[in-house]
């Protein structure tokens, strides 16, 4: 497989039941590959792409490349996968279209090809009912075994289908990159301009922090946005060094004695997160599926930190 190109849903007999699993894992990789993240208009765009799809053409493999700002929907092979529709989710010019060359193209539709033009339910409708009266597409279509599983791969690894194996990359110059520049963007979207644990606090004052850290995970997944805190200059160093832990029913524990007879620090032990504020709509999906996602982060640090997931103490 070249590095430019990756799986990211592979179709199995089960794809019609979990057609809204693979609608939130689009969003959620449009959201991380865009900067600035997608608009509601793209987001929604997605979910009506994905149910239409299936609807009029079939079940699709779903795969990415040039940069991970465009989707490919057809028969994935690797080094050559059969495309029969592009989408580009740059968030300043997402853009719809019938992939191939022109000739490609002209032969799916009949039609006179275009530019690409802005996403429009109405529009796009016409372009794939277009493609769906003609046979030359379904020698793209994938054909899944009888009872195969769709398999969603985590769609920030760099996976082949070959081997699945994640390819690490050199987390340091992924400092150099606009990744943490997302990561951070991502938070104040999430969380607004408040530290999860001791609240409203000045833009300046305020960091993104990994969950689990950069440096003990794999490069891409590190910047996912539920792999994310909001937190105070003073708690993430607190929170990075293991003096202040975080369980999965999002409480606080001061893991520290000194820390623990100063007030600044001492009345954060045993308090609760606020979750209730949590913009969870801006990465497009629901509640339960964050908090889902940032609970398994939690336990994968407390695991990692302290050889176990830790339980709060019971009275």
């Amino acid at each position: 497989m070249q590095n430019s190109e990756r799986l990211l849903v592979k179709v199995g007999s089960d794809f019609p039941s979990r057609l809204k699993e693979v609608e939130e894992a689009l969003v959620l990789f449009c959201v991380q590959g865009s900067v600035g993240g997608v608009s509601e208009n793209t987001m929604e765009f997605i979910k009506w792409l994905v149910k239409t799809l299936h609807e009029q053409i079939g079940a699709l493999d779903i795969w990415t490349r040039e940069n991970n700002t465009r989707l490919e929907f057809g028969r994935f092979k690797p080094n050559k996968g059969f495309a029969i529709f592009t989408l580009n989710f740059q968030s300043k010019h997402p853009r719809f279209y019938v992939a191939g060359i022109k000739s490609v193209k002209e032969k799916l539709t009949d039609m006179q090809v275009e530019r690409a033009k802005p996403l429009s339910i109405a529009y796009h409708r016409e372009i794939i009912n277009g493609v769906r009266a003609k046979g030359y597409y379904k020698s793209r279509l994938p054909k899944p075994e009888q009872r195969s599983e769709t398999f969603i791969f985590n769609l920030q690894l760099k996976c082949s289908l070959i081997d699945a194996k994640p390819n690490k990359q050199n987390t340091s110059s992924a400092r150099d990159s606009d990744a943490q520049g997302k990561f951070r963007l991502n938070a104040f979207r999430v969380y607004g301009r408040k530290c999860i644990i001791t609240g409203d606090a000045p833009k300046s004052a305020l960091e993104a922090a990994h969950i689990v850290h950069h440096k003990t995970s794999i490069l891409d997944e590190s910047f996912h946005p539920w792999n994310c805190l909001l937190l105070r200059r003073d708690i993430h160093g607190l929170y990075d060094s293991g003096d202040i832990i975080i369980d999965s029913d999002f409480k606080v524990l001061v893991n520290n004695e000194q820390l623990n007879e100063m007030d600044s620090y001492k009345n954060l032990d045993g308090s609760e997160l606020n979750i209730s504020n949590i913009n969870h709509s801006a990465l497009g999906i629901s509640e339960n599926k964050f908090i889902e996602l940032l609970k398994d982060q939690l336990n994968k640090r407390n695991n990692d930190m302290f050889g176990k997931v830790i339980f709060w103490p019971v009275d």
